[in-house]
């Protein structure tokens, strides 16, 4: 099993990894992270657990963090730290299925029992999914889903709301099977295929047009500037208005 934990916060973060031994609690994997950034990329190529993160980091907040999380790994489960005790973040967290809302300075054996009990749905989560990967994903059928939901990003990428769950409903199949079979028919997620899929749109409107690049997020899907840039240079090594400096 794997767990990240993300707390921009270098103290906070070290001491909250500090507070349990992961290994005895059956994770082979530890990956901390200072902002959502690097640990939604890195969520492209491995499969996480267990998440715990704050709600307020740079950037993205740690529920908006969460929720482009689930579309990369639905059964991803996730633990809220915070040091704000406010009943809309609690919503929200309830209606995203956070497995549990904790609150700074964390209290150690409440945080054990926490990951004690997620730990737990998780091997029954993994037996359950044992069981369906003996199915095979590879087949023509499995194919055929695989362009036809790539079909439906490149005509829709530019809605904000596009979203792996909401192209397994047109599907008709669960987000998991879609997420699973696209990554083992097109080498490459399903979010990895859409943000290359906007990304590669936004390259050509900075070369092309005079567009601000906050229209350009927009444009191509992203609600967040500030998110767009991050993620723009994350996957160019330039910001917007560097890359368009260079055409």
């Amino acid at each position: 099993m794997r767990v990240i934990i993300i707390e921009d916060e270098a103290i906070i973060r070290d001491g909250i990894a500090a507070l349990i031994d992961w290994q005895a609690e059956g994770f082979e994997e530890l990956y901390t992270y200072g902002n959502v950034i690097d640990a939604l990329e890195d969520m492209e190529k491995l499969d996480i657990d267990l998440i715990l993160t704050d709600i307020f980091m740079p950037v993205l907040s740690g529920l908006e963090f969460i929720e482009m999380a689930k579309e990369l790994q639905p059964d991803t489960l996730f633990v809220i730290l915070t040091g704000h005790e406010r009943f809309e973040y609690a919503q929200k967290a309830i209606e995203l299925g956070v497995q549990q809302y904790l609150l700074k300075p964390i209290n150690p054996k409440k945080l054990l029992n926490t990951v004690r009990k997620a730990v737990k749905d998780i091997k029954e989560r993994n037996k359950i999914k044992s069981w369906f990967d003996l199915e095979i994903v590879t087949t023509p059928a499995a194919k055929t889903i695989v362009n036809d939901a790539k079909k439906i990003i490149n005509e829709n990428y530019t809605d904000a709301e596009i979203s792996v769950r909401k192209i397994a409903s047109r599907l008709n199949i669960t987000p998991s099977y879609l997420s699973r079979i696209f990554r083992n028919n097109a080498d490459k997620t399903c979010v990895e295929y859409l943000t290359s899929r906007r990304l590669n749109a936004a390259k050509k409107l900075l070369r092309n047009s005079s567009i601000k690049s906050y229209e350009i997020a927009e444009m191509v899907g992203y609600n967040n500037p500030h998110y767009f840039s991050a993620l723009f240079k994350k996957h160019t090594g330039l910001s917007p208005r560097e890359f368009r400096e260079e055409r």
